[in-house]
């Protein structure tokens, strides 16, 4: 089974008494100050150079996708072992994924 979702949650508990599951959870709100976002930016021309890898000659402007949604939706698409996958999914807001995301990237551990 694959998730996804458009916010990040922790599961607080499990209803099992059924042949689906049913959780509790708590929405994780975002932490992204304005010295986040003008940092994010800055790293946007790497953060295309990696959507290079799973849409060869894209380069949406910020106004088709904005810095958030292409470091989470790269998050989610970029081929990576499960623990560095985990690793994204631990960071603290889009400039913590996309600060581990450069980090992959330069170790060469991403693939389409």
């Amino acid at each position: 089974m694959i998730v996804q979702g458009l916010k990040r949650f922790r599961i607080t508990g499990e209803d099992q008494r059924r042949t689906y599951r049913i959780a509790s959870i708590n929405v994780l709100d975002e932490v992204f100050s304005e010295a986040d976002r003008a940092t994010l930016r800055a790293q946007r021309p790497l953060l295309l150079e990696l959507l290079s890898f799973v849409a060869p000659g894209q380069k949406p402007t910020v106004d088709e996708i904005s810095d958030d949604m292409l470091v989470n939706g790269l998050a989610q698409f970029l081929g990576m072992n499960p623990a560095d996958r985990l690793d994204l999914l631990q960071q603290e807001g889009p400039l913590g994924r996309s600060d581990a995301l450069l980090s992959l990237l330069d170790r060469g551990a991403l693939s389409r």
